[in-house]
């Protein structure tokens, strides 16, 4: 997993990102799958629609707390070791 912060999407091609970094350098990065992480707000409205239906929620990420990609992983895992 690679976390490639400050720069701009320019387009998705099939396996391929085009970014432009700050600093107005073009890069093209091969890519298997990729995650965008962007918001600056929380929307947690799905947990409040799925409230009451399910047994046990975990809202994770931006639905807590807008943040990085790091700390929306780092509660998706947390969440998931509280399963077992």
């Amino acid at each position: 997993m690679r976390f490639l912060p400050g720069r701009k999407l320019e387009r998705i091609g099939s396996g391929m990102l085009y970014l432009t970094r700050k600093d107005g350098v073009s890069e093209e990065i091969r890519t298997d799958v990729t995650v965008l992480a962007i918001g600056a707000r929380s929307n947690n409205a799905l947990e409040k629609e799925c409230d009451g239906h399910f047994p046990r929620l975990y809202p994770i990420g931006d639905a807590v707390k807008p943040g990085r990609i790091s700390n929306a992983t780092g509660s998706a895992f947390q969440s998931a070791r509280e399963l077992q």
